[in-house]
């Protein structure tokens, strides 16, 4: 799954965006995105603080720049900030949240922190029942779409 995930992403860039500046990319889901993990929540145990949380996006952000990427994460949370070597922390990962829960926000997520490319990683917390969510997720970037670009 993280190759193919990868493999895509690369594809993006691969297909013409010039590096004059770097490429936003939204890192959008849930606790996958942000690493919210079953170990912060057992009874007894300190949740991890934010600073060492990291999920995907550390790996990602490395393989993005060792291939000589020059991009920027862009978001409204900071996670994973303590995490050595050094890669953007920003993202819009929410653990426990729904796609509903998303969707309800990521036009005005998108307003305050453009993105080129959004990654959206999600439906963990409503699988069952997701497709709603995700397809307003949806056309809510193509809303912000169709006002600001």
């Amino acid at each position: 799954m993280k190759q193919y995930f990868y493999s895509i992403v690369l594809l993006f860039f691969i297909v013409g965006y010039a590096q004059a500046e770097p490429v936003r990319i939204m890192l959008l889901g849930d606790s996958i995105t942000y690493d919210d993990a079953y170990i912060d929540h057992l009874s007894g145990t300190a949740p991890r603080p934010a600073s060492i949380r990291n999920g995907y996006r550390n790996d990602l952000w490395y393989l993005l720049n060792d291939a000589g990427y020059w991009v920027d994460f862009v978001g409204s949370r900071v996670a994973g900030s303590d995490i050595i070597p050094g890669f953007d922390p920003d993202n819009e990962g929410y653990p426990g949240e729904t796609s509903d829960d998303i969707a309800n926000k990521v036009y005005a997520k998108l307003v305050q922190n453009p993105a080129d490319i959004i990654l959206l990683y999600i439906g963990a917390n409503d699988w069952s029942d997701s497709v709603t969510g995700i397809n307003r997720i949806l056309n809510n970037i193509d809303s912000y779409e169709r006002d600001y670009l």
